[in-house]
């Protein structure tokens, strides 16, 4: 897949991810269930967390390096309990932000290998679109 693919694939996932987020009332948002006991306002902290790491992994990271050793499930719940108390406005707002820097650096960056962003990225947003249609098909939002 070469770089417009990969952008292309990326974008055309966050659309469906922003379609699947447009209508949810904003004192919903808050309302755990959505993925496991998150919200949606959760889950736009989790999206960001993990794209703004995306980004400094492309930044930092050669195309022969990975980072391991890192428990997924505990910076979760770290990231997780740092927003809890955050407005739904920072979090949208700051979810925008991280997707347009990380698309600038990977439309930049130099050896970019998908697989090294798929997961957080199109693959990572099919997720939660999944999480955040179920739940607004359960709920009636």
């Amino acid at each position: 897949m070469d770089r417009e693919e990969l952008l292309q694939r990326i974008d055309a996932s966050w659309q469906d991810l922003q379609d699947a987020l447009h209508g949810i009332p904003p004192e919903r948002a808050s309302e755990p269930g959505v993925a496991g006991e998150w919200s949606v306002k959760d889950l736009l902290g989790h999206i960001t967390f993990w794209e703004r790491g995306c980004a400094a992994d492309v930044q930092r990271l050669g195309p022969e390096e990975a980072v391991e050793g890192f428990d997924v499930d505990k910076l979760n719940a770290q990231e997780q309990e740092c927003i809890k108390n955050r407005s739904l406005d920072e979090l949208q707002s700051e979810f925008t932000e991280s997707h347009v820097a990380l698309m600038q650096v990977l439309r930049t960056a130099e050896d970019l290998n998908p697989d090294d962003v798929k997961g957080d990225t199109w693959e990572h947003y099919a997720e939660h679109t999944a999480d955040i249609r179920d739940w607004r098909t359960r709920v009636g939002v």
